[in-house]
């Protein structure tokens, strides 16, 4: 027994003589590792042997009798890759190791995070050579102009630095949209060590003539507002951080100004390219501003037109099929429930507040405590936008849990016929009215009946989101704007 605890007093010493060495070569995002003496996670439990014995391949000690214990095997095994935007960017790198702890927490056997930021050479025993592959798009969009010229300068130099030996880019071809990053991309997966500077100098110069500076203007601009644009949200649902009314009109003065410098018919065409796919972004924004109004009939308007101008782009072979498909999978649901809601006798009665209550709910004790209560403390609740706004933008970290909102809302006539509409909300909710439980939603849009729950005057709406699960595209919770509207008959959701 003594010689077990001069053993641990030892190696306790020579651990925290080397403490910062350590911290330094193993990440603390790095989980898989190969065989050695596993300081790093004596450091994380001190006194535990067994984390030094695993893996010294009997350097270390002898092991001359070992009691097992087995655990079943899965009935189910499964490999997750989990991609993020920017082997650079801290916020992504933040979200993904987020991620990877709830994977550890729900009994992932292995998690491993490469290559990351902190790559280091620890890291370079696990994968001495690593292949780069990402997204030419933005994903689950693809119709509004984009650009990745920044993003390509760092990390190709970043990821050629650290033995990266291939390069895969999923492209589109969407020149209207993402013809500069495109072209950039095939050039550095030609040569990596490529001058960036110097090949989008030549883009713009041999396509432009002297429309170039305003068409690089152009391009530098909506390659600047994704870099800074402070939100994870992808899709559809980043778009109002970037395309705000400042920004489309200096994007189309740029563009303006690129077609009057042109000099010849060839270069306006080229220009005028880039034009339809702004017309795009203007378009998509319209719909979404009169979303926010509950104007939807006008909202359906601007669909139809920028459905057909989509199309059209399509037949030019200036966009990618994938830039309609995703029109019709994340817009036309929206739009087309909320024209449904306000035509054929329907009618919008009112809409509820942009800012609610806000809570997140990590010990899932919200119903057991009577959260939705209308005379529930308010304590522990903050407030927030909904559909202005992202759930990040105040500052407040994403959890992967349950999310409760509350608001009040008055109705001048508490009749029949009324029903509650969320237009889009990211996760399965649970719904109370003045207290009482009125229903279940599954993730988007979907109606609540109000039938016996409203009263005149005031009346209390509280929603639980689940959002114990990460999405890809937003950040839990409510997404869009409610309303409450009136109608005749029930009908089915479109």
């Amino acid at each position: 027994m003594d010689q077990a605890v001069e053993l641990l007093d030892r190696v306790g010493a020579i651990v925290d003589r080397h403490a910062p060495a350590i911290r330094e070569r193993f990440t603390d995002g790095l989980v898989k590792r190969w065989p050695g003496y596993a300081f790093d996670r004596w450091l994380r439990e001190p006194g535990n042997l067994l984390n030094l014995l695993v893996g010294s391949e009997g350097t270390l000690a002898a092991i001359t009798s070992a009691e097992l214990s087995l655990v079943p095997i899965p009935k189910s095994k499964g490999l997750v890759l989990l991609y993020f935007p920017s082997v650079i960017d801290e916020r992504a790198f933040n979200r993904i190791t987020r991620a990877l702890d709830e994977a550890q927490e729900r009994g992932a056997t292995l998690v491993q995070l490469v290559p990351g930021p902190k790559w280091d050479a620890a890291t370079r025993k696990i994968a001495p050579h690593i292949g780069y592959r990402t997204y030419n798009f933005n994903l689950a969009e693809s119709i509004t102009p984009y650009s990745k010229i920044s993003i390509y300068k760092q990390e190709i130099p970043f990821l050629k630095a650290h033995n990266c030996s291939a390069l895969n880019f999923e492209t589109f071809g969407s020149w209207a949209i993402e013809g500069p990053h495109t072209y950039l991309s095939a050039r550095l997966a030609w040569d990596a060590g490529a001058n960036v500077d110097a090949i989008m100098a030549e883009f713009y110069d041999r396509l432009f003539g002297k429309a170039a500076p305003h068409v690089r203007y152009y391009w530098e601009r909506v390659d600047r507002a994704f870099v800074e644009a402070a939100t994870h949200a992808g899709s559809f649902y980043c778009l109002p951080r970037i395309w705000t009314p400042e920004m489309l009109r200096a994007c189309t003065k740029d563009l303006e100004a690129a077609e009057k410098a042109a000099q010849s018919d060839i270069i306006r065409q080229r220009v005028r390219v880039f034009r339809r796919g702004l017309e795009n972004a203007r378009m998509y924004m319209d719909i979404h501003n009169a979303s926010l109004e509950g104007d939807w009939v006008r909202a359906k308007d601007v669909y139809d037109r920028f459905l057909a101008h989509a199309r059209e782009m399509v037949s030019d072979g200036i966009l990618n099929p994938y830039g309609v498909t995703y029109l019709e999978r994340f817009v036309a649901p929206g739009v087309l429930a909320g024209y449904a809601r306000c035509t054929d006798g329907c009618s919008i009665v009112a809409r509820l507040p942009d800012e609610w209550q806000f809570r997140y709910d990590a010990e899932d004790r919200g119903e057991s405590e009577k959260w939705f209560s209308p005379d529930a403390p308010s304590d522990g609740w903050r407030t927030v936008r909904t559909y202005t706004s992202t759930i990040e933008e105040p500052g407040i970290e994403e959890q992967m849990t349950f999310m409760w909102y509350s608001t009040r809302v008055n109705v001048d006539k508490a009749g029949a016929g009324l029903v509650l509409w969320f237009s889009d909300v990211d996760g399965r909710s649970k719904v109370w009215v003045n207290g009482k439980p009125a229903g279940e939603g599954a993730p988007g849009n979907f109606d609540i009946d109000l039938k016996g729950l409203l009263k005149p005057g005031p009346n209390s709406i509280t929603v639980r989101v689940d959002h114990s699960r990460i999405s890809d595209l937003a950040l839990g919770g409510i997404l869009g704007p409610a309303f409450i509207y009136s109608r005749s008959q029930p009908q089915q959701q479109p």
